[in-house]
């Protein structure tokens, strides 16, 4: 076997760190963003489904369901909320059925917010590939 013996020694190098340490806050800002707009996407897409499948009557259970971004938050963070300001929301989501207590899943917003947690792991990872993909990383 032809080659180097196992007692040399060998060396890397890495050049380019000092730049990356310096850039890293940058994107950590920008991807901090892209996530938080994709994780508001799922929020409205959530809401959109979850309103496509309320019963209406009036309209009000309906018109109820709302999706926000919270700014205050310290990570980025979006939610989903129903039946503000309507008396009979709860009972529409979780309401009695005629054998036993109330449902427990719920009816509308639960099980759709589970179907659409699958998909917030895939959006956040391909958000976060595309931002690292997207950014100028500095070049030797």
């Amino acid at each position: 076997m032809a080659g180097r013996a196992s007692s040399e020694i060998v060396s890397v190098e890495v050049h380019g760190l000092d730049e990356l340490e310096r850039a890293f806050p940058a994107w950590e800002r920008r991807n901090e963003t892209a996530l938080g707009v994709a994780l508001t996407q799922v929020a409205l897409i959530t809401s959109q489904v979850t309103a496509l499948r309320a019963p209406v009557l009036t309209g009000k259970f309906r018109a109820s369901i709302r999706s926000e971004r919270l700014v205050t938050a310290e990570h980025p963070t979006a939610r989903v909320m129903e039946g503000a300001g309507i008396e009979y929301g709860r009972w529409l989501e979780f309401g009695r059925r005629k054998k036993g207590g109330a449902k427990r899943g719920g009816r509308y917003l639960l099980p759709t917010a589970r179907r659409e947690k699958r998909n917030v792991k895939k959006r956040l990872a391909a958000t976060t590939q595309k931002t690292i993909e997207g950014y100028p990383w500095p070049k030797e």
